[in-house]
């Protein structure tokens, strides 16, 4: 073997163990170990479930172990128990709620309401002056007030009114008034201007 060529075999003998060694323990060949953690997604997307208990789809539908939410492109979310209820989140902050029994619940961050429909039909407002005003399938609806008064309307336009000393004033569609007072004392007036007055 000539010179040259020995020189070049030793060379080769010194520098490829080298480059080896460079490929297995630097930037081209790092290695990262496998968690158990992540989940792969549709075009590489990735979530970590084991780490946050929720996975991230591109539907923007989060589940989880507790709930599963969905946003809507109008910013609107929709939340399922696993019990079923449901809830609904607007984007002016409103939620309305679905209980598995029927019961509908809605709150207005406008004026601080909540709503509750009853499967019945029964229907409850509350304000935020505490305010409670319950419609009746039939249509009747009674208001009750933060002072104690009660103002109960039916479908036929007959309004009475219950005071908290016990008095209470009808007044009839035909513009009848009748006053019942504490000590059993009731007295009519008519639209002609005529009284009855009876104990």
């Amino acid at each position: 073997m000539t010179k040259p060529l020995a020189l070049l075999f030793v060379t080769l003998l010194v520098t490829v163990p080298a480059i080896a060694d460079d490929m297995s323990t630097g930037d081209a060949a790092q290695q990262i170990p496998y968690t158990g953690d992540a989940q792969s997604g549709p075009a590489g997307a990735t979530s970590t479930a084991g780490m946050y208990g929720a996975v991230a789809s591109p539907d923007t539908t989060v589940r989880s172990t507790t709930a599963t939410t969905t946003t809507r492109p109008d910013g609107t979310r929709i939340t399922t128990f696993p019990g079923g209820t449901v809830k609904v989140t607007r984007p002016n902050g409103s939620v309305m709620t679905t209980y598995t029994s029927g019961l509908v619940v809605t709150t207005s961050p406008i004026d601080g309401s909540m709503k509750k429909t009853y499967p019945n039909g029964v229907v409850v407002v509350t304000t935020l002056t505490g305010v409670i005003t319950t419609t009746l399938p039939d249509g009747t609806r009674e208001k009750i007030y933060k002072n104690g008064i009660t103002v109960t309307t039916t479908p036929n336009g007959t309004t009475t009114t219950t005071f908290t000393d016990g008095t209470v004033v009808t007044q009839t569609s035909s513009g009848a008034v009748t006053v019942a007072s504490p000590d059993g004392t009731v007295t009519t007036t008519f639209p002609d201007g005529t009284v009855v007055t009876s104990k």
